[in-house]
């Protein structure tokens, strides 16, 4: 079968699975409810593994105190709508990053992504969920996504809408230290650093050598932008080794301009934040 090549890139903070509004559905009304609808969803496997990512949040600042209640919430939500899974909860879940070969900075810049990140090994009976947060209407909007793990796409996404509470209204309101990552530069969307967002961000090139393999799939790097939206560096984290796709990715990402993320004052400043160069081969053509 000869074919033709579908480049993509997408950003991951909290964007990758999230960007697209969920389907149209009726929103849920609490974590219970959501985490019924997720287990519903998961494959119906004996010793099914779930890994629960802490779920990012949308705007500028990271409300670590309440992302993390949530994702442990949810966790022990999920663990009680399907007792018959292996739930690993969001503390668990970075662990298992850390064992992965993960740095611990690496791991907080991947946490919210982390269960397509895990190894998947031949036969692995596992699944992902991750999430992302933002306040609607007064309420807190969660909604949550179920991956297997070594794949990106999501088989399941669902949102609950839960009630303001004194709880989590307090928690939101805790200010945080930013977190840099070395020599001045902030991790994006932590402490109050916001996010940066893409201007122009073109697709990848395959290597000759991967569509002779049928070689495709994510390559994840860790970027840095500088106060002018510049990539100024970008380094693999998992990769695709021996089909030069690596490389190809950090070539099109240093060709990436961004409009710069926000510090916690609302002026520029560099920021290190995790990408996902998605290299996809689909049948047709060849170009």
């Amino acid at each position: 079968m000869r074919y033709g090549i579908v480049r993509r890139a997408s950003l991951i903070l909290a964007l990758s699975l999230f960007a697209v509004p969920a389907a149209a559905q009726s929103k849920l009304e609490s974590l219970s409810a959501l985490a019924h609808a997720l287990a519903a969803k998961l494959p119906s496997q004996p010793g099914l593994v779930v890994f629960v990512a802490p779920p990012q949040w949308q705007a500028a600042a990271s409300h670590s105190a309440l992302r993390e209640k949530i994702g442990a919430e949810l966790a022990a939500a999920l663990a009680a709508a399907d007792p018959t899974s292996a739930i690993r909860t969001p503390d668990e879940t970075v662990a298992a990053l850390r064992h992965a070969g993960f740095t611990p900075l690496d791991t907080l810049l991947v946490a919210g992504q982390a269960p397509e990140f895990l190894p998947a090994k031949r036969g692995t009976n596992a699944a992902g969920v991750e999430g992302v947060m933002h306040e609607e209407g007064g309420k807190l909007a969660v909604t949550a996504a179920a991956v297997r793990v070594g794949g990106t796409k999501p088989f399941a996404r669902f949102t609950a809408l839960l009630s303001e509470s004194a709880e989590w209204r307090a928690l939101l309101a805790l200010p945080e230290k930013p977190i840099e990552a070395r020599d001045g530069v902030y991790l994006a969307s932590y402490g109050g650093v916001g996010a940066p967002s893409c201007l122009e961000c073109r697709g990848p090139r395959f290597t000759s050598r991967a569509v002779r393999s049928g070689t495709g799939g994510p390559v994840m790097l860790a970027i840095t932008i500088g106060t002018d939206g510049a990539v100024t560096g970008a380094t693999v984290l998992r990769g695709l080794p021996g089909s030069g796709l690596d490389r190809s990715a950090i070539r099109a990402v240093r060709a990436w301009r961004f409009r710069p993320a926000p510090g916690p004052q609302g002026k520029p400043v560099p920021v290190r934040m995790a990408v996902i160069v998605n290299f996809r081969m689909m049948p047709g053509r060849p170009r």
